[in-house]
């Protein structure tokens, strides 16, 4: 929350939730790139252990961060553990893929069938 508060304080805006989030998308979307930790930490992790080819099925961290980032992600971007990859998974393609469904659902939120259901 502070980031965005100290946003909303340097560019003088009063920012909506709408605004917000898209602010927390990556620049390729329409955001700013300010990314939410909440969001990518699990990128983040996922991204600095991945040169082990996944091996460690029992760490329950990185567990918690493929199901956490599966829960954010399509189907067909989910990581299966125990898989082995052939070069490290950069952050960027996994907050990409993070951002893809982030900004899906903020433009289907934003259609004028989604406003007028939520009338």
């Amino acid at each position: 929350m502070a980031v965005k508060e100290c946003f909303a304080t340097c560019s003088a805006l009063d920012i909506t939730e709408h605004a917000w989030q898209q602010a927390q998308l990556g620049l390729r979307y329409g955001g700013l790139g300010l990314r939410s930790l909440a969001l990518h930490a699990c990128a983040a992790y996922i991204a600095s252990i991945s040169s082990s080819g996944f091996a460690d099925v029992d760490n329950q961290h990185l567990v918690y961060a493929v199901n956490t980032f599966n829960g954010l992600v399509s189907t067909q971007d989910t990581i299966l553990i125990g898989s082995t990859v052939d070069s490290p998974i950069p952050q960027k393609a996994l907050s990409f893929k993070i951002d893809t469904e982030q900004f899906g659902a903020l433009l289907d939120s934003s259609s004028p069938a989604a406003n007028a259901s939520s009338i």
